[in-house]
């Protein structure tokens, strides 16, 4: 009689490509517009390019920006410089909701979850005047949902798979601020405001480039930030900025293009 063949060894399981695995360090290019001035105070503007640099993934981000803008005083024609400074700190860990894999695509569901710290710093230099400066802070919690697809890509020399990730992530929290020009008019301190936030993330890339572990990542940011018309004074000026009552205004635009390398 023959020989009973032996069974043939499975094929391994294949490796999810649902996602990259680390925030890539990414350098880019965008726009930042912010008017920010409290009720009766002359405000603070700028609306101009920027550059970007930092960490951008799903379990956090790190952003610094810096852009310079000219502004002219309608009136008086006067041309004043500013340059605007931003930092950015997303911290937490995405929860991950489903994940589900085909013969052509691994895709994940997940909910970003954290908090988030920024700073910005403006300064305006109007000729033949002193700079004038203005400090804001902000913290808020984070609560979003984003969604990531795998696409690998077999035979391909140059990398092992295309993957697209996107994520819309909201937040609430408190902004502060401190400017020299507020001491300047009657305004003794800094004060605090309630802070709503929204950020849209887009991108896509590859993994495994070149036979590696590294990724190539062209990807897309955007933020906004909100404050409340009056200083936070109560509890339910805090509940207001999660329950949507209140009066709150748009303080700032930032968007920016990036393209991120993953060693």
């Amino acid at each position: 009689p023959a020989a009973a063949r032996p069974p043939e060894a499975a094929a391994p399981a294949r490796q999810s490509r649902a996602q990259v695995e680390d925030a890539p360090f990414s350098v880019g290019t965008g726009g930042y517009v912010s008017a920010y001035g409290p009720p009766g105070i002359r405000s603070f503007a700028f609306d101009g390019d920027v550059l970007a640099a930092g960490f951008y993934g799903r379990a956090g981000t790190f952003q610094v920006f810096y852009g310079t803008d000219d502004l002219v005083d309608p009136t008086t024609q006067i041309e004043t410089g500013v340059r605007a400074l931003g930092v950015d700190a997303d911290l937490g860990d995405p929860i991950g909701v489903v994940g589900f894999s085909a013969p052509a695509v691994d895709v994940s569901l997940f909910a970003p979850v954290g908090v988030g710290v920024g700073y910005r710093y403006l300064r305006e230099d109007p000729v033949g005047d002193d700079g004038r400066t203005l400090h804001l802070g902000l913290g808020a919690l984070r609560l979003g949902a984003g969604a990531t697809a795998g696409v690998p890509l077999e035979g391909a020399s140059f990398a092992d798979a295309f993957v697209a990730t996107t994520s819309v992530v909201l937040g609430g929290g408190v902004q502060a601020d401190f400017s020299p020009l507020f001491v300047d008019v009657g305004r003794d301190n800094a004060r605090a405001y309630g802070l709503r936030t929204r950020s849209i993330s887009v991108e896509g890339g590859l993994t495994g480039v070149f036979g590696g572990s590294g990724a190539i990542v062209l990807g897309y940011t955007f933020r906004s930030a909100s404050t409340g018309q009056g200083p936070l004074e109560a509890a339910a000026d805090l509940a207001d900025v999660f329950t949507g009552g209140g009066e709150f205004a748009e303080i700032e635009r930032l968007h920016v293009l990036r393209l991120g390398v993953q060693l």
